[in-house]
């Protein structure tokens, strides 16, 4: 398992309430593109986390806010493309 020293997304924005410091555009840029290249691939290979919030998304470092990675399967599931384009 990869090491993230940045803890959890929580942690990072309990840290920046507390000193008063928001986060910038790029910044909060970075952090979604991070989120959504990692919902991206999950989907691609037909996994569902059905558990995001950010509890379950982890920083690798606080000077790097590109380097995010989902956590917590618990409650991930597989899905059918055929069976779920047809309940749509």
């Amino acid at each position: 398992m990869e090491l993230m020293n940045g803890g959890q997304l929580t942690q990072l924005i309990k840290e920046r309430k507390n000193k008063d410091s928001k986060f910038t555009d790029e910044e909060a840029s970075k952090i979604m593109r991070g989120i959504l290249q990692a919902v991206s691939y999950i989907h691609s290979k037909s996994i569902v986390h059905r558990d995001l919030k950010p509890d379950n998304i982890l920083v690798g470092d606080h000077n790097d806010l590109s380097t995010i990675k989902l956590a917590d399967f618990g409650l991930s599931a597989k899905y059918d493309h055929a069976s779920f384009a047809t309940e749509c």
